[in-house]
Order: C-alpha cells, then structure tokens, then sequence
C-alpha cells in the first residue's frame, strides 16, 4: 500500500513451466511416425513451427501479465465501486482519491529486484509447493511470491479448468489480497497476518478472502481493504482520519445484508483499523481476548494468561 500511495511502481517478476516443455519438444526435426510412412519436417517447417510456438507464448505471457494487473486493481476498484453503490462517498471522501488510483506495475527480469515473483506452474508443482488441495498460495519470503497454477499448461488444459481467464483471476485476487497484507477468511485462518477484517469468518464464505472463487470483492473484503488504507495512512502521517478515528466508528458494508446461507450479517464497527466490541476468539485450544477497540488484550490457555501486542 506504501508504494500505492506515493505513485511508485511496484516491481514483479513472472516464471512460466510448462509441463512438457522438454528439450525434445523444442526439436521440431524429430521424425513423426504416420502410419507405415514416417514424414520428417523440413528446415522451413521446424522453423515456422518454432516461430508459431515463440508468438503464442508471447501471447500468453501478454495475458498473464494483464490478469496480473487486473487482480492488483481490482482492490481498488471494487472497493470504490461499493462505496459508490452504497451511497458513501462523501463519508469516505478522505480515501476517495486513494481508491481512484491505478496501480503501477513494472515488470523486471531479475527476481532479487522484485518485490513479488509470480510463478505459473504445473498441477504437480502446486502439490510439491503449495499442497495438493491447492490451487494458488502465497509465500512470505523476500521477495513475496505467488504460486499458481499455469492455465496454459497441457495438463492444465486437458484436465481440471474449463474457463482458465476466469479461475486465474479469482485466484490472483485472492493471493494478491494477502500481498497487500489481508489475510484468509476460513476456518483455521492464522493470527499473524496484518489485517483481518472480521470476526466471524466462518460466514464470510462469499469472500475474495474466503471460500468462494471469485475476483468480485465481497462486503467483508471492502471492510478489510479500508482497514488496510486507514492503518497505511497511520503509519505514513502519524494519525487517523477523522473518519477512522470517529467514536463508534464506521459501519460495516455487510451491515443490513446477509451471506449466501441467507443469514444477515452480525451488526459490525471499526475505529482505527479495528472491529470494535469484538468477541474472543477460539483456536486450537487458545481463547483470544480483545479490548473495546478491538486490539488484542491477552489470551488463555489452560489456566494461564500471557499480555500480547495490539494487531
């Protein structure tokens, strides 16, 4: 978000592997068996054949790149298209200008020089990396990295995707949400991310940060992605808008409505990037407690308590 706010470009690397990308799939000399003849490719044909293979994946890398793009705009868009559609827009007017920028983006070739790497790779590759329920996952190294799933890969292609552009995008929305620091919105999410925007996160299914494969952000995302603007501003100025600063906070955009179970959303607030008045919170057998602005007071477990640091 730093970067976002002072107009500097943030810089990403991009690594693409190709199941069956070989050395003998590079030789288009190879001889071809058809049937009792075998048909041997000419000098101009394994070349053409290595030019038309050249400008597809050039063609690909081209897309790749704007799905990356879109993904890391989609934050700001959609939360602004919310707080349009909402009719907030003079409540957040402090944030406006942020939430109206576009994203710079500069590809470099040198992963070291990235602030985050992207990787495309092959369904076996996401098993060795990620586990092998997953799709997409991130990884807090230096510099970040997102692995996922190449949707022009040949066993991609002929196995699991159907409608690749649209399942990327999803995914590198979500990923993307975790480079910008908010965290999962599932059960047995961890405590160490920045932000996290609510409570409840086992109805907040329907999210960007949940459950639900969509790059659409849902009520729960635009809180969280507000959260993650008032702290940056915070740490950039040294004090809260008074929007975010406000007694009794501002209302959540899940206020009033309800989740894809039909069940309404709890009554939500949040003051200085914080829900406030939230409940504990149960993990694995340690009860987390919060203070009424929402920061983190002390934990138990067993019978015995320790002080944490404020999220």
């Amino acid at each position: 978000m730093y970067k976002i706010l002072n107009n500097i470009p943030i810089r990403y690397a991009i690594e693409i592997f190709e199941a069956g990308d070989t050395e003998e799939d590079e030789d288009s000399s190879v001889d071809e068996e058809e049937g009792n003849y075998v048909i041997k490719e000419t000098k101009e044909e394994a070349l053409k054949h290595k030019l038309e293979k050249e400008l597809m994946r050039k063609q690909r890398e081209k897309e790749l790149n704007r799905l990356i793009e879109e993904a890391f705009n989609n934050w700001l868009q959609d939360t602004k298209n919310m707080i349009l559609e909402e009719d907030r827009a003079e409540e957040f007017d402090d944030i406006m200008p942020i939430l109206s920028k576009h994203v710079l983006l500069q590809r470099v070739n040198d992963r070291k020089k990235a602030d985050i790497s992207f990787f495309f790779t092959t369904w076996s590759g996401m098993a060795m990396n990620c586990g092998r329920q997953a799709s997409a996952c991130f990884i807090f190294s230096k510099p970040r990295q997102i692995i996922l799933v190449n949707p022009y890969s040949k066993e991609e292609l002929m196995t699991r995707i159907t409608n690749k552009t649209y399942k990327t995008i999803a995914a590198l929305t979500h990923e993307i949400g975790h480079y910008y620091a908010l965290t999962d919105q599932y059960k047995d999410t961890g405590l160490d991310s920045v932000i996290y925007s609510t409570f409840n996160r086992m109805i907040k299914k329907d999210a960007v940060m949940g459950a639900k494969r969509t790059e659409m952000l849902s009520c729960d995302d635009v809180d969280g992605f507000i959260n993650l603007v008032d702290l940056t501003l915070y740490l950039e100025t040294g004090e809260f808008s008074p929007r975010a600063s406000q007694e009794g906070g501002w209302a959540s955009f899940c206020n009033g409505k309800k989740n894809r179970k039909g069940q309404y959303y709890k009554e939500e607030f949040y003051r200085e990037g914080k829900l406030l008045n939230k409940p504990y919170y149960t993990r694995k057998g340690v009860k987390y407690h919060y203070d009424e602005n929402g920061k983190v007071k002390k934990h138990t477990e067993a019978t015995e308590w320790w002080t944490l640091e404020s999220h």
